[in-house]
């Protein structure tokens, strides 16, 4: 496999009795529970800053939802800098910036399948207009078109702090996943990557925090897990 970024994070999940799966299913109960009244099928995951481990914790989360028999797919719309592909050892080839770009390509032709069962959409071909293909009409309509063929489909977005592009795939994610590194995110790049969420009428759904070494900090006593999640309830 290719060297990436987010490996110090987390190795993509094959046990699914580790205490990394156990954290996960949490985590994907907790989302169940939050889309009660409106369900969320369409799940952003996306950071402050590089390197925070949100693209590692799409595949775990889409491996976890295969595992349990849900139908799963991961859309990589970090267009920029993607790093699914190679978490996932398959080449990014055609995907996201190809279908939007061309009047022939249909929706089957850009989706993959990886030996888990997972389908996955890559990033496809670099391009300087990433913002301009986010904001396509056609890339709106993709993903609606893709809605009743999946119980789940995981888009993995750019950092919020670094360019825009989360921001724009808000509108058509019906719920967003923050994550942050206990070892890297400073408190002021959390705050402002909230903040810029709600000025621009995000769904926030939870915080996922990544690296975890010291539960005191966060209020837990027991074993240290890998991943923790946080569900952000606001006051009105």
């Amino acid at each position: 496999m290719a060297k990436q970024k987010e490996t110090h994070t987390s190795l993509v999940i094959d046990n699914f009795s580790s205490v990394t799966a156990e954290a996960i299913q949490k985590l994907q109960t907790n989302i169940s529970f939050a889309g009660v009244e409106h369900p969320l099928k369409v799940i952003g995951i996306t950071s402050s800053i590089e390197g925070e481990g949100k693209s590692t914790l799409t595949v775990n989360m889409a491996n976890t939802y295969a595992f349990r028999g849900a139908k799963v797919l991961i859309v990589n719309l970090d267009l920029r800098r993607p790093t699914i592909h190679r978490l996932l050892n398959i080449p990014n080839k055609i995907g996201i910036t190809d279908y939007v770009t061309s009047d022939d390509l249909k929706p089957e032709d850009i989706i993959n399948t990886v030996p888990s069962g997972i389908d996955i959409i890559n990033a496809g071909t670099r391009t300087p207009f990433s913002t301009k293909i986010l904001n396509s009409p056609k890339m709106a309509q993709l993903i609606e078109k893709l809605r009743p063929t999946y119980d789940y489909i995981l888009v993995d977005t750019p950092p919020v702090l670094l360019v825009t592009d989360a921001i724009i795939c808000s509108k058509f994610i019906d719920g967003m996943i923050m994550v942050c590194s206990q070892k890297r995110t400073k408190k002021k790049d959390l705050v402002n990557c909230v903040k810029t969420m709600e000025d621009n009428h995000v769904n926030i759904i939870g915080v996922v925090m990544t690296e975890v070494k010291d539960y005191s900090q966060i209020g837990s006593g027991r074993e240290l897990h890998q991943y923790y999640y946080g569900s952000e309830n606001k006051k009105k």
